[in-house]
């Protein structure tokens, strides 16, 4: 209706694939803040990585990026140093599969941040890596990373 304004409403799932928060009954939400770890974000939603940015940043981590599509993240990920990755599936009408072989070979810790069942499109050995289901919350962001300090 004109003029009546645009109501938005944002849900938020829990991650699917990563462990809850420690037993220990508190959130992951200040516990353990990053000690400038540097985190490649690879999203082609500019709201989205903005707010992944926002949010590791926010709790001390260094991002790389955000990268916008496949030739900006395979280039991040050949000359940067990197700790971990947040990678989004599908990049318009490609996918980050070439990047995750990158961090791989390199043996950097990642998830695929994924809306859609699109982990189909990657090749067979992608597709058991871990995936943090769109949209997610920052309890979920936070979960992920301590999974990513605690394997390194």
């Amino acid at each position: 209706e004109p003029g009546a304004g645009t109501t938005v409403k944002l849900y938020f799932p829990r991650c699917l694939d990563f462990p809850a928060a420690a037993a220990s009954g508190g959130d992951s939400s200040r516990e353990e803040r990053g000690r400038g770890e540097r985190i490649l974000v690879v999203e082609d939603e500019p709201l989205v990585a903005l707010q992944l940015q926002s949010d590791l940043e926010s709790d001390g981590h260094h991002v790389v990026g955000p990268a916008g599509d496949l030739s900006e993240g395979m280039a991040l990920v050949q000359k940067e140093d990197i700790d971990a990755a947040f990678i989004d599936v599908s990049l318009g009408d490609e996918t980050s599969a070439q990047i995750a072989d990158q961090l791989l070979a390199r043996r950097i810790p990642f998830v695929f941040a994924t809306g859609y069942t699109d982990v189909l499109m990657l090749p067979e050995h992608l597709r058991t890596v871990p995936r943090l289901a769109k949209p997610y919350a920052i309890d979920d962001i936070r979960r992920v990373v301590q999974g990513f300090l605690r394997a390194s």
